[in-house]
């Protein structure tokens, strides 16, 4: 059986179940960034990775294809739990609750398990079979922080881990940056996804070298936010207020009448890429 009709299995087997118990881990928990959505998009990711990766040779695609949709949809489940670094360990458990409740082997699942605790690691994938499944999840999950999404991604995520606004930028940067390479480092030559996932980190790129440039002489706390150092606040405020990035700028009392054109613009966009999805 070839890698795409393994995938579309795959999907026939674990979805329903896989939507419903990951809206259950976020059925009380702000955290937008992160929630169902931030899943369905990282499998489809896999898929696409998946599509353009060199299979030949390898012996059980259909079992591959399971472990990945599960890894995908369950990687960082425990950030309903905990926001810092080792959510992984937490997803992990998670998962071998999801594996439990459906009656999946969890030795079966032993690399799915391994890959979804592990998946914040940037080091250590040599790309052979072995590693394949962790590769592809780490990547997939690293393309999720690209695009104006993954602007607003990161700003929640650290804020959520009280990094502070005049050092934000360039914490984003590298670590967006580290990603895009670990992406580069195994499909450059994929030249259709390479330029296409190019073009979406290069928005977060410029992004944050605005942020950067800006934040030298930004005044924070003022009730004037403004600018690509004020959508940082502004992104703070809706957090605060459990406000939803699609639409909270408008319903929110505190920014009504912000009318700041670098903010207004942001968030226009993000609500153009998100509704594309």
């Amino acid at each position: 059986m070839d890698i795409h009709r393994a995938l579309i299995n795959a999907e026939t087997k674990h979805l329903k179940n896989l939507e419903q118990f990951t809206e259950e881990v976020f059925r009380d928990v702000f955290l937008p960034s992160h929630g169902p959505e931030h899943h369905r998009r990282v499998w489809r990711y896999g898929v696409e990775i998946a599509l353009e990766t060199d299979f030949s040779g390898f012996q059980d695609p259909e079992s591959f294809a399971s472990g990945l949709i599960i890894a995908c949809y369950l990687h960082d489940t425990g950030m309903a739990f905990d926001r810092g670094e080792r959510h992984g360990i937490k997803s992990a458990e998670l998962c071998k609750r999801f594996l439990e409740k459906y009656s999946l082997p969890e030795k079966k699942y032993a690399k799915t398990i391994e890959a979804i605790e592990k998946h914040d690691c940037k080091s250590g994938h040599d790309g052979d079979h072995g590693n394949l499944l962790s590769l592809i999840l780490n990547i997939a999950d690293d393309l999720d922080a690209f695009g104006y999404t993954g602007i607003y991604r990161y700003f929640e995520i650290y804020l959520e881990r009280g990094i502070p606004l005049n050092i934000l930028g360039e914490r984003i940067l590298t670590n967006a940056s580290g990603r895009f390479e670990n992406f580069k480092r195994f499909y450059a030559t994929r030249k259709v996804l390479f330029n296409r996932h190019l073009k979406r980190f290069r928005i977060v790129e410029e992004f944050f070298r605005n942020y950067i440039k800006e934040s030298g002489n930004y005044r924070f706390g003022t009730d004037r936010p403004h600018g690509y150092c004020g959508i940082a606040e502004v992104t703070r405020l809706m957090l605060h207020n459990r406000l939803h990035p699609v639409n909270g700028l408008e319903q929110s009392h505190i920014t009504r009448n912000l009318n700041d054109p670098v903010i207004r613009w942001y968030f226009s966009e993000l609500k153009k890429e998100l509704a594309a999805d």
